[in-house]
């Protein structure tokens, strides 16, 4: 599982390309913040359990999709 743990970018652009969101202020929108929330998540390093899950999450929706 470890090597499907996406990082804080590929979590923003799958969730791009998930909600048909042609740019990360469109994506804010959507999430219903800021975009310079997503810059600030979008910037952060560090892999926590929100990326575990988030990319938990994902990993199945693609699975659904394919």
């Amino acid at each position: 599982m470890e090597k499907d743990i996406l990082s804080n970018q590929d979590i923003i652009q799958k969730l791009k390309l998930v909600t048909n969101s042609k740019s990360a202020s469109e994506l804010a929108r959507r999430l219903g913040t800021e975009r310079q929330n997503l810059k600030s998540f979008e910037s952060k390093k560090s892999i926590d359990l929100n990326n575990r899950i988030i990319s938990l999450l994902i990993n199945n929706i693609e699975k659904v999709e394919q």
